[in-house]
């Protein structure tokens, strides 16, 4: 073979391998983690992928959470010793809190853009709830222990917004039903989540 062959067929293979990478790049970790619903993030548990800028996102009070779900211990802990457990008359025996990782539903949801799925919790237990709303409670998931962003008065749904605020998701609570639904925004505040000025 002569030597301008090679060259020749070095040359033309070159050019395939560049016009394939053009056509197919390669996605990195991270925006295959969010454009794989269902995908596993960071602490290797499966949830939603962020939504996009535009997407709003809706969890129903009545539904039954991502069953996949397991409650982390800090998060179990800090419920247990809520407010709203330890005044329930089923919240204690001889004063010990009886709460109940099946008491709550557990969704997940990239709130802030880190890449790792925060908590959003709401219950299910009659104490946890008022008529037909449920109480809610946002943990953000950080590298050490779970962070309370939200504890909120019971409602019937609660939408993550496509809107942000400081780099958190704006969120709006449904606290009332019928045709005339009340709701109540919330933006986060640089600690947490706290009610938006009407």
């Amino acid at each position: 073979m002569s030597k301008v062959f090679v060259l020749m067929l070095a040359w033309s293979l070159a050019g395939c391998d560049a016009s394939q990478s053009q056509q197919a790049p390669h996605a990195t970790r991270d925006e295959a983690v969010q454009s794989s619903p269902g995908s596993a993030n960071a602490d290797g548990a499966k949830h939603k992928p962020a939504a996009a800028a535009t997407e709003a996102v809706q969890y129903d009070g009545d539904a039954p959470g991502d069953a996949t779900q397991t409650l982390p211990t800090a998060i179990a802990r800090a419920l247990g010793t809520d407010e709203l457990v330890l005044t329930c008359a089923d919240g204690t025996r001889d004063g010990i809190s009886q709460f109940a990782a099946d008491w709550v539903a557990v969704d997940r949801l990239d709130l802030n853009g880190d890449g790792r799925a925060d908590w959003i919790v709401h219950g299910r237990n009659p104490c946890l709830r008022q008529a037909d709303a449920a109480y809610w409670w946002l943990y953000e998931n950080t590298v050490d222990t779970p962070r309370l962003l939200l504890r909120a008065e019971p409602a019937r749904s609660l939408e993550v917004l496509a809107t942000s605020t400081r780099g958190y998701r704006d969120l709006r609570m449904q606290i009332a039903g019928g045709r005339s639904a009340l709701v109540a925004d919330n933006k986060y505040d640089g600690q947490g989540y706290s009610p938006a000025p009407p």
